[in-house]
Order: C-alpha cells, then structure tokens, then sequence
C-alpha cells in the first residue's frame, strides 16, 4: 500500500506500509545550478522475525539534465533497522 502522508516540514510525504521490496519516488522536483541541497528522509520500520527480514533501507536522489536524462543517482544515506535507529528518526545528508 502507498499513499502520501502528512509532511513533518517542507512540501513532500510519502509512506510505505508492507512493502518488502518496495520503494517510492517523488515527483522531479527543479533545482538550481551551483547550489546546495539537502535531503533527509523520516525512517520507521518494524521487523517480522518470523521471515528473516534484513529491514534494509536507501535514500537516493535522481539528478535529470533539463532534457529529463537521467544525469547520477547517488545514495544519501543508506543502513538497516536496528535499535539506535528509534522510529521517526530523520536520515540523509547533502
């Protein structure tokens, strides 16, 4: 099930339930040459032990050129779920 959720800040919310190998994407959002950007993701996850479950998780940005090619997609943060990594916690980087 995917749906959009309500945004904790900014513009943009998005939330995954039940999804072993799922993953969304966002609408192009534009950017501007030669400035800097951050992106963070809220991140909750739960474990079913029963499946063996590694609970995984990317956040990646997309870059496209102005003709929509699509230019690098870099990880921004990437990791499991695991107890320092409390529900609602916020993750990315530059």
């Amino acid at each position: 099930t995917c749906c959009t959720a309500t945004p904790r800040t900014g513009s943009y919310a998005q939330v995954i339930t039940n999804m072993s190998y799922g993953y969304l994407q966002s609408d192009l959002i534009p950017v501007e040459p030669n400035t800097s950007y951050n992106l963070h993701a809220y991140l909750r996850g739960q474990l079913d032990i029963d499946t063996g479950g590694a609970g995984l998780w990317i956040i990646r940005a997309r870059f496209y050129d102005a003709a929509n090619a699509q230019l690098s997609v870099p990880n921004a943060d990437k990791g499991g779920v695991t107890p320092s990594l409390p529900p609602g916690s916020s993750r990315g980087g530059p």
